[in-house]
């Protein structure tokens, strides 16, 4: 596989942290997607910023973002 050496897997670390974000989410009435809790979470866990154009997946959710194209962080 291209990619096998850059996946990062679903720990119990980035399941619990996905677990706090989906609980924080659904306490402040948003419904946030299971794959962009996870997505969220292993970004989190590992430290990372996430570059993607769909800001509003995450919306709710402390994670650092970037949009490709732009130098703001949000």
């Amino acid at each position: 596989m291209l990619f096998e050496a850059r996946l990062l897997p679903v720990t119990k670390a980035v399941a619990d942290r996905w677990a706090v974000i989906s609980a924080q989410t659904q306490r402040k009435g948003i419904t946030l997607a299971n794959i962009d809790g996870l997505i969220a979470a292993t970004a989190l866990e590992h430290d990372l910023t996430l570059l993607t154009p769909n800001v509003r997946d995450f919306v709710g959710v402390e994670v650092p973002l970037v949009i490709p194209g732009k130098l703001d962080r949000f």
